[in-house]
């Protein structure tokens, strides 16, 4: 991390206004914190632009950015409209029909690179930016492109740190019974290096790197901190800065799906949502986003405790199908609602990222549902920090199943609140601790370090 005189260093040699250009995927779990930090340069005076899919175009363009489509450096790939990750599934399946995800994932990698590279070295070429920002996960090439036009680039890593990535891949090749030398042999150098098990996307990243978590709440690839930094630093080049989460100023507009396209089935759940409204919107009935901030505050002035329960972008998508948006309440302002509440309250949760730490930002105690991906794992985070309690995703369906498990995050819940003292303290401790990070303050300062340093 860079330090305090750095930082001040450095901030008196800010000139009053530069270029830079963000790429991002259609995950709003990778987009999201970039766009706290796209909003603050853009506020002070820098030219922000955007490479990433339609859905994202009205948050991305709230944050004072400029937006271009993602299909329009690739023609080839986005035939007939589609955004990258359905071009994805539709040459999976007509390159390897019957693979499951990340197996065909491992063996496409090839074919992705010459129909995105040309196209996004043009657009660069074309912005002329100082700096390049860009998820190193689902926006690989944008390192060969950067580096292929001599601009600084600095990742931002919206998992747990690689040493995450090894669990998640380990979770979904076992789940899928495949091998892990699929991505040793099937994906180009720039995706792992030469050695997968030595710096997982390595070969991704600039002079620096901002990871959106703390130290003790990271994923290590080693139990030593400073011998992981030392790795990435030796064999990349990269020296690794954990800020913890970006948020953003109060009111900041967040992406909420990721959904390329409506099924058949989402399409049919439209038009009974068309003619039905949900049932549930009567206990509530806001219809603005305030409404729902305005509750909270107004709970929270009574001495009312609060819970929040968000279960990630599946449930507050702005997809009519499946969101708060089909309820007619849009979607939810989980961060503006966090920021009101305190350690009396609760805050339950699915375990992705982001809510972990923007739960841990407000210094809330948690209960975890994890589902898939990195959640179980970081659920075991905060119960090791006696943060949260976690429940385990029901093994079988069915009302018993939805009737048992309901009752065990009802007696989480419970068990939380009759012990509240101890995990409101660990709460705090997390908050103190996640402050440090330093957030935008030191992703700004990170970003004008690198466009000093340069690209080599």
């Amino acid at each position: 991390m860079i330090s305090i005189s750095e930082s001040e260093s450095i901030a008196e040699e800010k000139p009053s206004a530069k270029t830079a250009c963000f790429i991002f995927p259609e995950a709003s779990g990778h987009i999201n914190s970039s766009l706290a930090l796209s909003a603050r340069l853009a506020k002070k005076g820098w030219k922000i632009h955007y490479l990433s899919a339609m859905v994202m175009k009205d948050v991305i363009e709230q944050t004072g950015a400029t937006f271009d489509d993602e299909r329009t450096v690739a023609p080839e790939l986005c035939q007939g409209g589609l955004g990258y990750f359905a071009a994805y599934e539709r040459l999976r399946e007509e390159k390897c029909p019957g693979s499951k995800a990340w197996e065909g994932r491992a063996h496409l990698e090839n074919h992705f690179l010459p129909m995105k590279l040309p196209g996004t070295i043009d657009w660069l070429r074309q912005k002329q930016p100082d700096v390049v920002l860009y998820c190193p996960i689902c926006n690989r090439i944008v390192q060969i492109a950067s580096r292929v036009l001599d601009i600084p680039h600095v990742a931002i890593v919206t998992i747990a740190g690689f040493g995450g990535f090894h669990k998640i891949l380990s979770s979904e090749l076992n789940q899928y019974n495949l091998d892990r030398s699929l991505f040793g042999e099937g994906s180009p150098l720039y995706y792992f290096g030469r050695d997968p098990d030595c710096a997982p996307y390595g070969m991704t990243l600039g002079k620096h790197t901002l990871v959106t978590t703390i130290p003790s709440l990271r994923d290590p690839i080693f139990d030593s901190i400073d011998k992981e930094d030392r790795l990435y630093m030796d064999k990349c080049g990269s020296r690794m800065h954990y800020i913890g989460p970006m948020l953003g100023e109060p009111g900041l507009s967040r992406a909420s799906t990721h959904k390329a396209a409506f099924t058949e089935e989402e399409q049919r759940l439209l038009m009974e949502q068309s003619e039905c409204v949900h049932r549930r919107r009567s206990q509530l009935h806001p219809n603005k986003q305030e409404d729902l901030v305005g509750i909270v505050k107004d709970a929270k002035n009574l001495g009312r405790r609060v819970v929040l329960v968000s279960l990630g972008t599946v449930v507050t998508s702005d997809r009519l199908a499946f969101g708060w948006k089909g309820t007619g309440l849009g979607g939810m302002p989980q961060v503006d609602i966090l920021r009101l509440m305190d350690c009396s309250d609760l805050f339950v949760h699915h375990g992705g990222q982001n809510s972990v730490m923007e739960g841990g930002y407000a210094g809330i105690p948690m209960v975890v549902c994890p589902t898939f991906s990195d959640q179980p794992v970081n659920a075991a985070k905060l119960v090791k920090l006696k943060v949260a309690l976690s429940v385990d995703r029901p093994t079988k369906s069915g009302r018993r199943a939805v009737k048992d498990y309901t009752a065990k995050v009802a007696k989480a819940v419970s068990a939380i609140f009759e012990t509240q003292e101890s995990f409101a303290a660990a709460a705090l401790d997390l908050k103190r601790e996640i402050a440090l990070g330093g957030g935008e303050d030191t992703a700004e300062v990170t970003i004008l370090e690198a466009i000093r340093c340069g690209v080599w």
